[in-house]
């Protein structure tokens, strides 16, 4: 992700000091590829991020990727300090079944 910040200043930096003609020529032309790009969007609210009452199960749990067990767990929605930030609804993932013995 382009930084437009730091881009500006150092276009700024290149219009006001004697810069060597490859290193401005460099500038601008990341400039025109950031320009080029469509305009970043803002962060998408919490409230649209975690999961929601349709994506739980009756049990309100959906799937959430825990990086310590390296794998997907079905559980309810993590407490705020959980480091578990992806998720997926109850139903996008099997569920091993059990075999029953007849």
């Amino acid at each position: 992700m382009t930084d437009f910040r730091e881009l500006c200043a150092e276009l700024v930096d290149v219009s006001d000091n004697p810069s060597p003609p490859q290193y401005k020529a460099d500038v601008l032309n990341r400039a025109r590829a950031a320009l080029a790009q469509p305009e970043p969007q803002g962060p998408v609210p919490v409230t649209e991020r975690l999961p929601g009452p349709e994506d739980c199960d009756v049990d309100g749990r959906c799937w959430w990727w825990d990086d310590d067990e390296d794998a997907w767990v079905l559980h309810t929605r993590p407490i705020r300090l959980q480091p578990w930030i992806h998720w997926l609804p109850h139903h996008a993932l099997p569920v091993p079944q059990q075999e029953v013995e007849r």
